[in-house]
């Protein structure tokens, strides 16, 4: 499980689903280029090497979908992080300029 107290520590695992995200980009298109070669070459052929190659084009119709899911969940993460600071800074800003106001001490 993941633990996050600070906004740098949300950073982080935007930073790691990125990385993450990458990596997934790298398989599909590495099973792409297999399933390519595959399907061009007579090295396997038969009612199996079909079978396999129907099979994956079914999965692989999947891999946009994935991608473009993962892809809007860590803009989503970025804007919201970006959105929490603007509105920390506010806050910080509103508490310094009425800290006349505000002071429980005076």
């Amino acid at each position: 499980m993941i633990t996050i107290t600070s906004s740098e520590d949300f950073e982080n695992v935007i930073h790691e689903m990125e990385r993450t995200y990458a990596r997934v980009i790298d398989i599909f298109n590495k099973e792409n280029a297999n399933m390519e070669k595959v399907n061009n070459t007579d090295v396997w052929s038969g009612l199996t090497q079909g079978t396999v190659c129907t099979k994956y084009e079914q999965l692989s119709n999947n891999y946009q979908t994935i991608s473009n899911s993962l892809s809007y969940y860590i803009k989503f993460l970025k804007q919201t992080i970006s959105d929490y600071k603007q509105l920390e800074q506010k806050i910080d800003n509103d508490a310094q300029n009425n800290s006349e106001r505000l002071d429980v001490n005076s």
